[in-house]
């Protein structure tokens, strides 16, 4: 019988996992480490990695690849850093200087043409 679970639990449980073997290596490389010290603001700043960065984006992650196929999932994913560039500058209001922009220009450029050759393709 081949064992089956959902692709988010399996992901989950991988971070989970993994957890252990980083907070030991941490926890012996930073002396100062002091679990006592972290404000309020790092234990949601934590949660808030663990929540909404990992588990809700792993969770749409597959979602997406579940619903479309792998050629559109792997070119949306090539999306995400022009999205991460625009919603900072956004909501923390940084600029978006020369660096910025050629990095941008450089990705919709490759979306460009990796949604070329597949449009021809079919």
């Amino acid at each position: 019988r081949i064992w089956e679970n959902d692709p988010t639990v399996l992901a989950g449980w991988q971070l989970a996992i993994a957890t252990i073997p980083v907070a030991m290596i941490w926890g012996i490389l930073d002396t100062r480490l002091s679990i006592r010290s972290i404000s309020l603001e790092g234990w949601l700043a934590l949660g808030y990695v663990i929540f909404a960065a990992n588990a809700i984006a792993y969770f749409a992650w597959f979602r997406v690849v579940a619903a479309f196929p792998a050629v559109v999932s792997g070119i949306s994913s090539m999306a995400v850093p022009l999205v991460g560039v625009l919603a900072s500058a956004w909501i923390l209001d940084e600029n978006i200087g020369l660096r910025e922009i050629s990095s941008l220009v450089l990705i919709v450029g490759a979306l460009a043409i990796n949604l070329g050759t597949t449009l021809q393709r079919e």
